[in-house]
């Protein structure tokens, strides 16, 4: 019988010698493994393209990707580099890369190599593959050098250069610039691609770099001659640039950021007109509410142009940027809408007017695939000008110029026409003054749209820079636009009978049409001297009632006052001073003004007024109607009459 301990021994032994069997199995399936695993053994090179010198296998069998992570070498003992084979490919064609295409091996010359060829048959026994560069296929070269930077640049800064021949990696190191001597910043780029397009960045998007005034700048290009194109191996092409600002870096106090100030009280401004245009007593207040729609409007679109230009806003948010572009064709039905209203008594809106808001419709519409694209395509399409955005931006430019500049004219045209139709039934003028004004902001928007335009087209045409420029031009649209609040505040709190424009003045009723082909036609200046000849029953009363009563002292005189003193309706009474006297009731009028403020002038009792004091005492209650009139009367400006009167009363 076995002692147990004895028993205890042998199982120990036998367990160890299973251990030991399990271990010497490990040891003989992985020298297994390792003997069967195919590897390829490149020869350290002698030079590189890049810095950091990685190399990797664009093969068949991964789809020729030339940066696969998965087949990159990896640097042995001895100084030379492997990669790994799958054991399941055992013919193949393959290529070194640096990890683009831009940059792969070939000749001693710089020629384009055959494909290397991998058989597993060909091979010995330890399945490694060496194989040594001859060569690097020779690019066009593009040196970069940034001879200045930013004095606020961190001192330990990293530049790099992101392009379109690194997938606009901003932190790449095989693109790092290398600080040389001088104090300039180095590298090297290769590629055949047709253009190079570029920024400099210190490792992000966030700071990248940007104009001096802080705002984002196109890429950087670097193109070709036709020459150069078909030799690429020729092309060693230095680039000589200075970095202005970086947009992280940005100071606080620039002209952007007044400039976005100045933008932001005019939209404020706007706010506040909303509010104060109701408070003001007005006659017209179907006018009026179109008014404030359009401010309210235009305040938003201010408010909207300063959040989408902030940075942090633009990058979460960049399709907040097309936005504003709306303002383009949305200003002039708008601003239509208040014309009708304010000028005529439009109680509907004409059919034939319906067309003006098409090109609102059409601009969504051309704006909706902007809309839909996806964060990261919108973002990279907008910061690298791709060229759908361009044609965006031709396309919609040139229409908005075109489009605006027929409608200022329809504009002023209807304007042009109910002033001349207002003399008919007023015989003073209205306070038209801030439309005026809102007609030249309106007109200089499009010349400066006209001359951005010309200036982004020529940039292209002889393949300079001048976007800075353009984009300039555009600020000072916004800057010219955003004045337009400002002056409508000072006319409502200085003259705020600008809003009050009766409808019981308008001349066009809702039915009238009004053709803007059809030229306004003026009557004669002419007034009848000889009262004998004048048989019509009226004119006699006319004459009579203006002699006796002297109603043209009234400055708020109107055609149906003065016919109901006669007991005559408007339309006889207006007929009759054309046919009688050859003059609308406002020439007929203000004549009689004119020859009041003569016989003033003679009177002593008015010696200590002024001379505009004298005119309103005559009934004008406008220095301009003023002027006008009495030119149109006498065939002299006031001052030339009263040099006149005073060298006769010299000679006498």
């Amino acid at each position: 019988m076995v002692p147990d301990y004895m028993l205890a021994i042998t199982s120990l032994k036998l367990k160890h010698k299973m251990i030991r069997v399990n271990f010497l199995s490990i040891l003989l399936l992985l020298s297994f493994i390792s003997l069967g695993q195919q590897k390829l053994e490149l020869i350290a090179p002698t030079q590189k393209l890049l810095p950091r010198g990685d190399f990797f296998l664009a093969a068949d069998f991964n789809n020729w990707d030339p940066g696969d992570p998965r087949f990159q070498f990896k640097k042995k003992s001895n100084g030379n580099y492997e990669v790994s084979i799958p054991d399941s490919v055992h013919v193949f064609e393959y290529k070194i890369t640096q990890g683009t295409w831009h940059l792969v091996e070939g000749t001693k010359d710089g020629g384009v190599n055959a494909n290397r060829r991998y058989d597993e048959k060909s091979q010995d026994s330890t399945k490694n593959h060496i194989i040594q560069l001859l060569g690097w296929e020779k690019k066009a070269t593009y040196r970069i050098i940034v001879n200045k930077i930013p004095t606020a640049t961190p001192y330990d800064a990293k530049l790099y250069i992101a392009g379109n021949f690194n997938n606009w990696n901003p932190r790449d190191d095989n693109y790092l610039l290398i600080k040389h001597s001088d104090g300039s910043y180095r590298t090297t780029i290769q590629s055949e691609l047709t253009e190079i397009q570029y920024k400099i960045t210190r490792g992000n998007w966030a700071s990248v770099e940007c104009y001096g005034n802080g705002k984002a700048r196109p890429n950087r290009k670097i193109g070709r001659t036709d020459k150069l194109v078909w030799n690429p191996r020729d092309i060693e092409h230095k680039t000589n640039i200075d970095v202005e600002n970086w947009e992280d870096l940005t100071g606080i106090f620039n002209f952007f950021d007044l400039y976005s100030l100045f933008l932001l009280f005019a939209s404020f401004s706007g706010i506040l007109l909303m509010i104060a245009i109701p408070t003001i007593q007005n006659s017209n207040w179907a006018a009026n509410r179109w008014l404030i729609l359009l401010i309210g409007v235009i305040s938003a679109t201010l408010l909207m142009k300063i959040i989408a230009g902030d940075r942090n806003i633009a990058q979460d948010f960049p399709k907040l940027l097309l936005i504003p572009d709306f303002i383009i064709f949305v200003f002039a039905p708008l601003y239509n809408l208040y014309i009708e209203k304010l000028l005529f008594k439009s109680n509907d809106f004409k059919v034939r007017w319906r067309w003006i808001y098409l090109p609102c419709i059409l601009q969504l519409l051309i704006y909706l695939p902007f809309f839909n694209l996806d964060y990261d395509t919108f973002r990279y399409s907008q910061l690298n000008y791709e060229p759908s955005f361009q044609i965006l931006f031709i396309i919609i430019g040139s229409a908005g110029i075109i489009w605006n500049l027929i409608q200022w004219n329809r504009f002023r045209k209807i304007l042009n026409i109910y002033i001349e139709k207002s003399k008919i039934s007023s015989s003073f003028e209205e306070n038209l003054s801030y439309l005026s004004i809102t007609q030249i902001i309106y007109l200089v928007c499009i010349i400066l749209g006209f001359v951005s335009m010309l200036i982004y087209l020529i940039g292209h045409i002889i393949n300079e820079d001048l976007t800075l420029f353009s984009s300039q031009i555009v600020d000072l649209i916004w800057f010219v636009f955003a004045s337009s609040p400002f002056f409508l505040g000072y006319y409502a709190i200085h003259q705020p009978e600008i809003f009050k424009i009766s409808q019981k003045h308008n001349i066009l009723d809702a039915e009238n049409e009004i053709d803007l082909n059809t030229p306004i036609k003026r009557e004669s200046n002419y007034l009848q001297e000889n009262k004998d000849v004048i048989k019509d029953e009226l004119a006699e009363k006319i004459i009579e009632i203006m002699v006796q009563s002297k109603p043209y002292l009234n400055p708020k005189l109107t055609l149906n006052e003065l016919a109901n003193q006669l007991n005559v309706s408007p339309h006889v009474m207006s007929k009759t001073l054309n046919d009688s006297f050859q003059k609308n009731f406002f020439d007929f009028i203000n004549t009689y003004r004119t020859e009041a403020f003569k016989e003033k002038l003679d009177d002593p009792k008015f010696q200590n007024y002024t001379f505009l004091a004298v005119a309103f005492e005559a009934g004008f209650n406008s220095k301009t109607a003023f002027n006008r009139s009495f030119k149109r009367v006498t065939g002299q400006s006031p001052s030339e009459y009263l040099h006149s009167i005073n060298q006769t009363e010299n000679i006498l």
